[in-house]
């Protein structure tokens, strides 16, 4: 007695699925509600998906196999910080890392870090500290009484800031760095 499996590969194509390896490929309307079932018990995947604007249904020729899971926490309370941790967390608050990526470096989650940080009273840069030195370098700020030095055509100016509005929030720094550019050229000055 052959196995269903053996009768659907003679009877349909197969194809090779970027995603998921070899597959044998058969129209939905072909594909009886039981085979699935069957399937599943020869440990064979099955999906759906549109092919040549047809719905198919798609069975993974290589057997499914069973990844056992690491074991959870027993511990109903969360991980306690260490003291090396802590002294992590500040250096890494201290070079400007996000939440995120201090989550990522400590094997901790982002709202563990984002806590941490909140009853530590750390905070990250603002994003506009950057450009204090800017107001500060130019105590005359007044865009009206100072004429730009150098001509800087407009175009310049508008590239600098539309790359600011394609960057802004993901590209903070960059943005706050070619914010001082264009307050540069603007006010004519070159570095």
């Amino acid at each position: 007695m052959s196995s269903l499996m053996d009768s659907l590969k003679h009877e349909y194509p197969q194809e090779h699925i970027n995603a998921f390896g070899k597959c044998l490929v058969i129209p939905s309307k072909a594909f009886l509600p039981e085979w699935e079932e069957q399937l599943k018990r020869q440990d064979y995947k099955t999906f759906m998906q549109a092919r040549n604007g047809e719905t198919c249904v798609f069975i993974r020729l290589e057997k499914s196999v069973t990844v056992e899971k690491p074991e959870k926490r027993t511990s109903a309370f969360p991980r306690r910080w260490t003291e090396r941790e802590v002294e992590q967390l500040k250096e890494l608050v201290g070079i400007g890392l996000k939440p995120s990526e201090i989550a990522s470096k400590l094997d901790r989650s982002r709202f563990s870090v984002l806590g941490k940080m909140q009853r530590m009273n750390f905070t990250q840069p603002e994003p506009t500290s950057m450009l204090e030195p800017i107001a500060s370098s130019n105590p005359t700020l007044g865009f009206e009484s100072q004429e730009p030095t150098v001509s800087i055509g407009d175009d310049v100016i508008k590239e600098f800031l539309g790359a600011c509005s394609l960057l802004y929030p993901t590209y903070k720094t960059a943005c706050a760095y070619l914010l001082r550019e264009a307050s540069n050229k603007i006010l004519g000055e070159t570095k």
